[in-house]
């Protein structure tokens, strides 16, 4: 038996190279809450992930006990160090 684990995103553009890195296309992987800051959100997330959530506030993600693993881009890395603070498994793509 699997367990799905939720994920929180930040600052990803959710691209086909995002998918290889972290592996999110296995189906033991649940995008809940992705935070974009000041970036554009992409159409693809919308129309791929209505179940997502897009969150305005980075703490969303930290304080939420149901996320697994926090995934951050390395044009993000600011956001890093708040999520392993949070005591969040992180892993920078």
């Amino acid at each position: 038996m699997s367990t799905i684990k939720n994920i929180g995103v930040v600052g990803c553009q959710l691209s086909e190279e995002f998918f290889t890195a972290s592996k999110i296309d296995d189906h033991n992987f649940h995008l809940k809450k992705l935070f974009f800051g000041n970036q554009l959100i992409p159409q693809s997330v919308t129309n791929n992930y209505p179940d997502s959530e897009i969150v305005s506030d980075i703490d969303s993600i930290m304080a939420d006990e149901t996320i697994d693993l926090v995934i951050v881009s390395s044009g993000n890395l600011q956001y890093a160090r708040v999520a392993m603070d949070a005591g969040k498994p992180t892993r920078i793509i």
